[in-house]
């Protein structure tokens, strides 16, 4: 077992422990920030750098700073050893790894909430879920959406639209403006929504038939007016 195997080990073993090491775990992870820069090693430019003592003190600290369980004398010299002889010892690429993949991200996470299409036409518009086999009410998402935005937990929040031009050939309105193959069992005369066509591109498309929605800058393309939408400084299309 290799020596990053053996740290991943460790915490494997101790995040079952009876039960609460998930919960000492996310405690731990909260505090790692913290008691890390109330510690000796903060100083350490380079880890291989890091007496095993300090990185002990280290230890104790982050544990006691929660008022959790202490670790035993067994737990404890587990832990440094494996950590002091991975970044002491260990060859520079398993160094790097080890903080690019696991201490870097605990000291410094990066959360991020995705909206995901959260349009008119999608709430009361013409694609309308609540008018879908579903029969969900889309609006409802709303409220949930702005609950998790005032607590301001995110990194990075990012909004996605479902963004089409007029002359899509998903719409059904639309169909008699591309060649159907003839191997379509629908004619273009004859085309409903929930429909499927088979257009005759190169490579041959299957096309579901929708309702006319969110086309480009519309009503229907906008996100709700409910919906606090935080300033956008990166646009991606």
């Amino acid at each position: 077992m290799s020596l990053l195997e053996r740290v991943s080990h460790f915490f494997d073993k101790y995040r079952q422990n009876d039960g609460k090491g998930e919960h000492i775990l996310k405690l731990l992870r909260q505090n790692i920030s913290s008691s890390f820069k109330k510690s000796s090693i903060v100083k350490y430019t380079k880890y291989q750098e890091v007496p095993e003592d300090e990185f002990s003190g280290w230890l104790s600290l982050l544990f006691e700073e929660r008022g959790l369980e202490r670790l035993t004398t067994e737990q404890t010299e587990d832990i440094r050893q494996q950590f002091c002889v991975c970044l002491k010892r260990i060859e520079e690429s398993s160094c790097v790894a080890l903080w690019e993949y696991w201490l870097r991200p605990v000291l410094n996470p990066i959360s991020a909430l995705l909206i995901v299409d959260v349009q008119n036409d999608f709430i009361s518009g013409s694609l309308a879920l609540k008018n879908c086999p579903a029969g969900e009410d889309g609006e409802e998402v709303v409220s949930v959406i702005q609950e998790l935005l005032s607590k301001k937990m995110f990194s990075v929040v990012a909004y996605s639209f479902d963004w089409h031009p007029s002359d899509h050939c998903s719409f059904v309105d639309n169909v008699s403006l591309y060649p159907l193959h003839s191997s379509s069992q629908v004619t273009a005369e004859k085309a409903k929504v929930f429909d499927v066509v088979v257009y005759d591109k190169i490579p041959i498309i299957d096309q579901v038939l929708w309702p006319r929605h969110c086309v480009m800058n519309s009503w229907g393309a906008e996100l709700h007016k409910d919906l606090t939408v935080r300033k956008i400084k990166l646009l991606v299309t």
